[in-house]
């Protein structure tokens, strides 16, 4: 995303909470061009979305209550997860899911016609850390073909805090598996909580 871009996409989150300067998660982050992450708050801004040029959102957070207002005219996808690393169906990360998502992001950030802007999708969850941080990973791996390593690498040069959880990842590790043959990853790294 160009500087100018940015700076007002800043200043625009920062005039809408009030704010002096914005919190680090508070401003949306190109990852690649026409994906974007971020925490819940700029995805109820018209405004900031607008000048970003947003035209649809990925809500990660809707599982616990994170309802973020709906700008009219935007496509929307609520993905039901919690950020947890549980074996409840709302912790788990299928296949299924990061292929929806995927194919939403696809369908929204492609050009509509030649030589026009490009139109952007924002993946939030309530901070910008752990949930949208895996369907971005999901998406990079499905659309670009990129190994998990790599996606993750891409994600956190431009989104420094991205950090699924170890539950997450572990389901990221078996998708990018079943996809590629083998992890780039090792599951050890990622292990499940001990519960107690």
């Amino acid at each position: 995303m160009h500087v100018r871009a940015r700076a007002a996409a800043a200043l625009y989150a920062c005039a809408a909470l009030g704010r002096a300067s914005p919190a680090p998660l508070d401003v949306p982050v190109e990852v690649v061009p026409g994906l974007l992450i971020s925490s819940a708050l700029p995805a109820s801004n018209a405004t900031l979305l607008a000048a970003l040029g947003v035209v649809a959102v990925v809500n990660a957070a809707v599982a616990d209550g994170v309802a973020t207002l709906r700008p009219s005219g935007l496509a929307h996808l609520d993905v039901p997860l919690l950020d947890a690393d549980c074996a409840h169906a709302l912790c788990v990360l299928t296949p299924d899911a990061l292929a929806r998502v995927s194919d939403f992001v696809e369908r929204y950030s492609r050009p509509a016609v030649a030589g026009a802007g490009r139109p952007a999708v924002l993946v939030h969850c309530r901070k910008g850390i752990s949930r949208s941080a895996a369907l971005v990973l999901g998406h990079l791996i499905y659309a670009h073909g990129l190994t998990l390593a790599d996606a993750l690498r891409v994600l956190r040069a431009r989104h420094p805090a991205a950090a699924p959880n170890s539950g997450l990842m572990r389901a990221l590790i078996a998708i990018e598996t079943s996809f590629r043959g083998a992890p780039t990853l090792d599951a050890a790294d990622h292990p499940p909580p001990i519960l107690l």
